[in-house]
């Protein structure tokens, strides 16, 4: 593991928090993850069944936004482990892991014929997104993530600036807002909308 970067971030009480950000696939830390996210989620899942009777608790994350609850990255480390194609950074603070966000490369632009990164994973640890039981405990997570590791793995791999994905639901109008592309669902991936950014605005927002 490599630490790429580290700093103060704000927490919602405005307090500083020492973070870091590390490269490299550590089952441990994919393990700590998925335990504290997964209690989390239970505990929102628990307040969500209480407020809504009745209603199938399996739909219950999806209308309020949550889709990724079922994602397991320790499992993840034994499937997204080849070096040679896969990156893995970890978002570290207070101890906890914040974030995560899986890399796959290289990636044929829809653009050009360019060769870019694919950000397979992404997501913030779920108490750092408003839920029915607390607001985020950091905002901006995602997209400082997104961007540190274009920058990392720009001079490390050589790739042009922008990269793409496939967004969840509840994701779509944020890539919009950052100036991603979106070329329509994919049939390919449980017809998950498929969004790239550009060259010139990606140089744009990763140096911002």
């Amino acid at each position: 593991m490599i630490t790429i970067e580290s700093g103060v971030l704000k927490d919602a009480s405005s307090a500083d928090v020492s973070y870091e950000i590390v490269s490299g696939i550590d089952p441990i830390l994919s393990l700590r993850a998925d335990q504290a996210w997964s209690a989390y989620f239970l505990k929102v899942i628990d307040k969500l069944a209480l407020d809504n009777p009745g209603e199938d608790v399996r739909n219950l994350f999806s209308q309020n936004g949550i889709n990724d609850q079922h994602w397991r990255w320790f499992n993840k480390t034994f499937v997204l482990s080849d070096p040679n194609t896969y990156e893995w950074f970890y978002l570290i603070a207070d101890n906890d892991i914040q974030a995560v966000a899986v890399v796959f490369h290289p990636k044929i632009s829809r653009f050009d014929t360019d060769q870019i990164i694919y950000i397979d994973y992404l997501a913030v640890a779920p108490w750092n997104r408003n839920t029915v039981i607390a607001d985020k405990r950091f905002s901006g997570l995602g997209s400082k993530l997104i961007k540190v590791l274009n920058l990392h793995l720009g001079k490390a791999l050589s790739y042009r600036e922008g990269f793409s994905l496939h967004s969840l639901a509840q994701a779509k109008t944020y890539y919009e807002s950052i100036g991603m592309k979106d070329f329509g669902p994919d049939s390919n991936k449980h017809d998950m909308h498929y969004f790239e950014m550009e060259a010139s605005i990606a140089r744009g927002y990763i140096y911002a």
